[in-house]
């Protein structure tokens, strides 16, 4: 028997641990923090996973990425998605109206 687990740990390590999307989105922020796109699949995943504050932060960061990157459609887009999730978050009203 503890040969068989040696031999199923030794076979476990010749393969590469697939990450999960969380690990996966964690890292390409990581590696492009300036990457939009990145950050708004991060929020997304967030989302799914019911972490409201973490999403809207990502959200957040993204659509700020977008405006300075003049792409304001995809900004405004996000804008506009994230109230309908937190009504309370002002700031987001003053972003949509500049």
């Amino acid at each position: 028997m503890e040969l068989l687990s040696k031999l199923s740990s030794f076979l476990k390590k010749g393969k590469k641990r697939e990450l999960d999307p969380l690990e996966q989105s964690l890292d390409s922020v990581v590696k492009d923090p300036g990457n939009a796109r990145a950050h708004f699949k991060l929020a997304e995943i967030y989302q799914k996973k019911g972490e409201k504050r973490k999403a809207i932060s990502e959200y957040l960061l993204a659509a700020e990425i977008f405006a300075k990157n003049n792409q304001y459609a995809e900004a405004m887009a996000i804008y506009k998605q994230v109230p309908k999730q937190d009504p309370s978050l002002d700031h987001v009203y003053l972003k949509i109206a500049e």
